[in-house]
């Protein structure tokens, strides 16, 4: 979470005045004629006109409308008179963040407008224009329970905005939707009276095809689900008032969708009974809490526990707020009545939930919002035509009881014009949605500490019949992204002052092809190609699109797609043989071969070695694209999924895995632990190998083992200064949070010195167990008292190279310790010299350069350099071994490049060469980089790296070093 506060001296574009109480007051003109009222009370007039496909105004016309706010949509009462309608809008007693309108004649004909929340002032002042057109598209939604048609049941498409449409499925169990071309689904719910559910949305996997015309809602039978709150004493929490969200299970989490009324409130006992739990066997769901009535969620929802068949969750009271006043400057000449003031908070009251407030001002500029005390805010107006400037604040300072009101004005911006086109013919992209950001990013200093915070303008566009977009932003960097369910864009645009930003966006494809592919048996393996199932899905990162098939008797099978990029993963019915491919030509015949499969065994243990009897165990095959990130998708998706439960001992088997590709296994995590799953780790398998079962251990919550003496510690320290080229520094403070913050920024952070970065530092706080004072007493040094701190720099023997006393609240502190860094720090080591050091000694004694790349903050580094110095006896028969410090040492770059052939790879990252400067082997095995060894993958590579250049260490060397990791 980024840490959200302001800086003393607050941001240069907002104009703050510390106030106890009041608004300011202006000289300015009366209330236009679509605005009344302030504060809560203040209204918008939307109005309009209704016109026929011929431009005339519409008769009869029924009105329909919603603004959408936090967790319900408030309807909008419309007065019609002929084709012209007119509402006024309690904007500050509902905050919407969008409205929209529906028109509908007596003969079908539809109209539809949606509107963002800072689309509302132009548009008041502009007025609407709506005009009808008969239906385009039918949308048949077949629902289905059992395998059979349902009848009778009731199905909602929701067509982004809340903007939905109902209808009853017939004697087939067909509903049928006439739509507009222009209406984009975004899903669909489907129920009956005896509590069957389903439903889907597109944004979610797994992924569907929402311009069809032809699609499917399968209904479950549904239970009751007890739910209870409680406070954070366990009694009762009565008058909750929520809606509850109930999606599939991990890892897709597509929200079903509610079925009206669908806000519940809980009784006397803090309990409400939720009617329509589909019966799976597992879910994801939340309650989502109403602010107004008073309660929030007192930590996440992922934290409620199953008590006596009820979900508990545990909620507490909403903090008590603080109504905090500003305003709004404008331009000469403009009104500055009902603008959109947007105020955003990381430091939300709820737990990984921000705090955002929108409001209108009045025709004074004015506005009002309820603050949480102490939270630091970022503004902006949020307008179509004006674009706002930043500012942060803290709005309401409870330890003084001050409130800052903020001031926020506006400029004209600059023109933004953006032109989506799609397929081979650059066709105008209409209606297509772009979802634009510009951000704010601001520090400041708190306790000694720099906080970083961001806030950022957020608005959405719809392209026109031509395919373009206009709107006006702030000079700076623009994000715009598209999110469609089978399209992702995310592009930078650079707005420049006096100049029109134009960005052009081109979805390539726009309709599926086919592709045919066949399965074929490696040699010597048996199985039957029909019916086996075949997971594809597109790997170019632009379409996110995977789904099934089935092969026929002769292994050929055919799919559509929108990727370029594809890939296929194929496995037979009896589970026999596996296998996956991949291309970039989807036009060619796909070709897949099948190899045999093969058992993995394993243990999954408790903290304390109890069996996991019962724990569902899961192996998860991903089928990978390249690994360049330039898409919006993952260039990967899951190609089968394995799942088995242990024994009685916690032991599981998978009977039949794919060999030749990357399998993931995790499990679910115990109750309380702060991750749902648990990631046990990757495997390879391979046909015929032997492979030991692996033993697993779950943990509710990590626990820190007990530290080792600080003497034990001070002396691995040094050991890895030693071993790895740095100096070692020992500094000594009283055990107290400000002199420990000065040492860490000071002595430690490599942020604030960059060659702080050149030891390894022992911290010594002379706390009450007394090991600090016995450890500087034992090599004479003095102890500190009071706000002194004291630092030693060592040789690599331990000898005293310099010391220094420092008071911490000494203005010239921090300067003083900088020069004591820096005087004593070793000077960086020439990567370049060592690397022509170590090849001149392999030359000369008949050996290899064994070269790994390292880093001061990596911790399987220093592992790794242990574990090379163990074995140095026998390493150094046949290595020389050499460090580079890709960060640390001159030309370290440069020498890390020629050890990775330039590819991103985790460090430590090593290689071995021959004398004469010839790449042998490295350390990128089947799972990736092994960097320091463990498990069954990265041993088995470390011993072909060996066998592969060893000369004079024999077989059984090797293998003890192997059983040494």
């Amino acid at each position: 979470m980024v840490a959200s506060c302001a800086a003393p001296g607050w941001a240069s574009l907002f104009l703050l005045h510390l106030t106890l109480v009041g608004a300011v007051s202006a000289a300015v003109p009366g209330p236009p004629p679509w605005l009344r009222g302030s504060g809560d009370d203040l209204e918008i007039r939307l109005h309009g006109e209704v016109l026929t496909s011929d431009g005339a105004s519409a008769e009869r016309v029924e009105m329909t409308g919603g603004m959408n706010h936090r967790g319900a949509t408030e309807p909008i009462e419309f007065a019609v008179e002929g084709g012209r309608f007119e509402a006024w809008l309690p904007v500050n007693k509902s905050r919407p963040y969008s409205l929209w309108l529906m028109a509908e004649s007596p003969s079908g004909a539809l109209a539809t407008q949606r509107i963002n929340g800072y689309q509302l002032r132009q548009d008041a002042i502009d007025g609407l224009r709506l005009t009808l057109a008969e239906p385009t598209r039918e949308v048949a939604v077949r629902v289905i329970h059992d395998d059979a048609p349902v009848a009778g049941a009731t199905v909602r498409v929701d067509l982004g905005y809340n903007i939905t449409k109902t209808a009853e499925s017939d004697a087939e169990g067909v509903a049928r939707f006439p739509l507009l071309r222009e209406h984009e689904i975004r899903a669909f719910t489907a129920w009956t009276e005896n509590h069957l559910l389903g439903g889907y949305q597109f944004g979610r996997k797994p992924p569907r095809n929402p311009e069809a015309d032809e699609h499917e809602v399968e209904l479950f039978a549904c239970r009751d689900l007890t739910l209870r709150f409680v406070d954070a004493e366990g009694a009762p929490a009565e008058g909750v008032e929520f809606e509850f969200q109930v999606a599939t299970p991990p890892p897709n989490y597509n929200y079903l969708g509610l079925v009206e009324p669908s806000r519940m409130t809980t009784d006397a006992a803090g309990e409400a009974i939720f009617r329509w739990l589909p019966d799976w066997e597992s879910h994801h769901y939340y309650p989502d809490v109403a602010l107004a009535s008073g309660w929030v969620l007192d930590g996440d929802a992922s934290d409620a526990v199953q008590v006596a068949g009820a979900v508990v969750y545990r909620v507490k009271r909403a903090a008590e707020r603080k109504r905090v006043t500003g305003r709004v400057t404008t331009p000469e000449g403009v009104a500055p009545g009902g603008f959109r003031a947007c105020l955003k908070s990381f430091q939300g009251e709820q737990e990984n939930r921000s705090d955002h407030l929108y409001t209108y001002t009045d025709a004074q500029g004015v506005f009002s919002v309820d603050v949480l005390p102490g939270a630091t805010y970022c503004a902006v107006v949020d307008d179509e035509r004006w674009v706002g400037e930043f500012g942060v604040s803290v709005p309401y300072e409870p330890a003084t009881g001050l409130t800052t009101e903020p001031v926020l004005s506006v400029v004209a911006g600059e023109e933004v014009e953006i032109v989506a086109t799609r397929g081979p013919q650059r066709a105008p992209y209409a209606n297509l949605g772009l979802i634009l950001r510009q951000s704010h990013s601001y520090t400041r200093w708190e306790n000694g500490e720099k906080r970083h915070g961001s806030g950022s303008r957020d608005w959405w566009l719809t392209t026109d019949a031509s395919g373009k977009a206009v709107t006006h932003a702030l000079p700076g960097e623009l994000s715009v992204k598209v999110y469609q369910p089978l399209w992702r864009v995310d592009e930078d645009l650079r707005v420049r002052k006096g100049e029109t930003a134009r960005l052009e966006l081109h979805r390539e494809r726009d309709e599926m092809r086919g592709v045919t592919g066949a399965l074929a048996l490696a040699e010597g393996v048996e199985a039957d190609l029909a019916g086996a199932k075949v997971s594809f899905g597109s790997l170019d990162g632009v379409y996110d699109y995977a789904s099934t098939t089935t092969a026929d008797a002769d292994g050929v099978f055919t799919f559509e797609t929108l990727g370029d990029a594809i890939g296929v993963f194929a496995r037979t019915k009896d589970g026999r043989a596996a296998g996956s491919a991949v291309t970039d030509d989807p036009g060619a015949p796909l070709s897949v071969t099948l190899q045999p499969t093969a058992p993995l065994q394993g243990r999954l243990l408790g903290k304390s070695d109890e069996p996991m009897a019962g724990h569902e165990v899961r192996a998860v095959v991903r089928v990978e694209g390249d690994e360049d990130y330039d898409g919006w998708f993952v260039k990967s998706f899951e190609g089968a999924r394995y799942e088995t439960i242990t024994d009685d001992r916690g032991g599981f088997l998978f009977e039949r895995l794919p060999t030749g590709v990357e399998v993931s296994l995790s499990c679910d995590h115990l109750p309380g632990a702060e991750e749902r799953t648990a990631y046990l780790g990757k495997a390879l398998l391979s046909a015929g190998e032997e492979r030991p079962p692996a033993t697993f251990r779950l943990e509710r919550r990590p626990e820190a083992a007990p530290p080792a003496p600080l003497a034990v510690r001070f002396a691995q320290r040094q050991r890895d200064a030693r071993l790895s080229g740095y100096g070692m520094m020992v500094v000594a403070c009283a055990q107290q949070d400000h002199l420990a913050n000065f040492v860490r920024h000071n002595f430690v952070s490599s942020d604030k010195n960059e060659n702080a970065a050149r030891y390894m530092q022992q911290l010594v706080y002379l706390d009450p167990a007394g090991e600090g004072a016995e450890l500087l007493a034992e090599r004479g040094w003095q102890a500190p008292e009071g706000n002194s701190v004291h630092a030693w720099a060592l040789d690599e023997g331990g000898a005293v190279l310099g010391s220094i006393t420092i008071d911490a609240d000494d203005e010239n502190a921090r300067a003083a310790t900088a020069a004591f860094v820096d005087a004593h720090a070793p000077p960086p080591a020439d990567a370049e010299e060592k690397w022509r050091h170590a090849f001149d000694e392999a030359e000369a004694t008949g050996r290899r350069v064994w070269a790994r790349v390292s880093g001061r903050y990596c911790g399987p580094c220093f592992t790794m350099t242990r574990w090379l110095d163990d074995h140095r006896a026998v390493l150094e028969k046949d290595y020389v071994l050499l460090k580079i410090d890709r960060g640390l040492d001159t030309n370290g770059g440069e020498a890390a490049g020629r050890v990775t052939r330039g590819g991103q790879h985790g460090i430590p990252f090593h290689a071995i060469f021959g004398a004469g400067g010839e790449l042998l082997v490295d350390s990128e095995g089947p799972l990736g980089n092994i960097g320091s060894p463990d498990g069954f993958e990265g041993k088995n590579h470390l011993r072909e790296m060996l066998l592969a250049t060893r000369v004079r260490i024999t077989d059984e060397e090797i293998d003890r070093l192997i059983d040494s990791l």
